[in-house]
């Protein structure tokens, strides 16, 4: 079938089975939908009423057959537009569908392993490039799913960030409170801040939120959720020291003061590395006011 091999369509009939020979049988088939079956219908029976415009039938007959010629061939003109747009639009959609994401059926273990990875691989990227040039279909690349599962379990970009960082928080403030516990001395106590001291060095978005790539993506969260993920340095201290079992020899504002100029000394490491040790120099002046602070 011509009309079929042209729009590349399989599965039409090379030859029909009947012919329409009347106007009746053409609005028939119109009330039956456009379908491809139709136009070759329409097609046959144009075939036939003009070889029969041509075989000598009386003017009235010729007439009567070019008034049915001309619906005719409108009626096809409108079957094929009516086709046409139908299998674009069903191309559409096909596209549509393999291009957006699915979102499979996760079990809560495998959303838990999957969420797990994600956090694991979140934190590895934001601490070597930032959050910035960490994309979504990089981390899916590297964790082996899809980017439907990735919003099967984050809504955006930012929760998953949201999420790894408060984990980091905790992580981190639950290991200095348990260097303390199994310490409880001064000495315990001096190590807990040099092991802090060193986890800032290696995640600069925890103590350096004025950077260009942690405001682009603080930015973005909720006034309440920023205030969340604040570190409440006065509030950490205080967990650490009675944990650590210790009596300060000062006032508590103004111990809390110190240490966190301390630590502060982190934002100075670039210009220190270039003529000393700069652990060396936070290790040092820790073991020094240990002895100052606490009883």
């Amino acid at each position: 079938m011509v009309l079929a091999s042209i729009l590349g369509i399989r599965g039409a009939r090379d030859k029909p089975e009947d012919s329409m020979r009347s106007l009746a049988d053409m609005q028939a088939v119109q009330a039956q939908g456009a379908s491809l079956e139709a136009v070759w219908q329409m097609v046959s029976g144009l075939r036939e009423m003009f070889v029969g415009m041509q075989s000598g039938e009386t003017e009235a007959a010729t007439k009567q057959n070019f008034f049915t010629l001309t619906i005719c061939v409108t009626n096809v003109i409108i079957y094929l537009r009516i086709f046409i747009a139908n299998i674009r639009k069903y191309n559409s959609k096909e596209r549509r569908s393999e291009t957006m994401p699915s979102k499979p059926v996760l079990s809560d273990a495998d959303k838990k392993a999957i969420r797990k990875k994600l956090e694991e691989l979140c934190e590895e990227c934001w601490i070597a490039q930032g959050y910035k040039k960490t994309s979504i279909k990089n981390l899916c690349d590297k964790a082996v799913i899809s980017i439907g599962t990735f919003y099967t379990l984050y809504p955006t970009k930012e929760d998953l960030f949201l999420e790894t960082i408060t984990d980091i928080q905790r992580r981190l403030t639950e290991k200095i409170i348990d260097i303390n516990r199994n310490s409880r001395t001064k000495e315990g106590f001096a190590q807990s801040m040099k092991r802090l001291f060193r986890e800032y060095d290696s995640k600069p978005f925890l103590y350096n939120v004025n950077t260009p790539d942690f405001q682009s993506f603080v930015t973005k969260l909720p006034e309440e959720t920023i205030k969340k993920i604040k570190f409440d340095s006065f509030d950490f201290f205080r967990q650490v020291i009675h944990a650590a079992d210790l009596n300060l020899k000062m006032e508590e504002a103004q111990a809390y003061g110190i240490l966190s100029a301390l630590l502060s000394t982190i934002n100075a490491k670039e210009t220190l590395s270039v003529t000393c040790d700069y652990f060396a120099v936070f290790d040092f002046m820790v073991d020094s006011l240990v002895a100052d602070i606490f009883e």
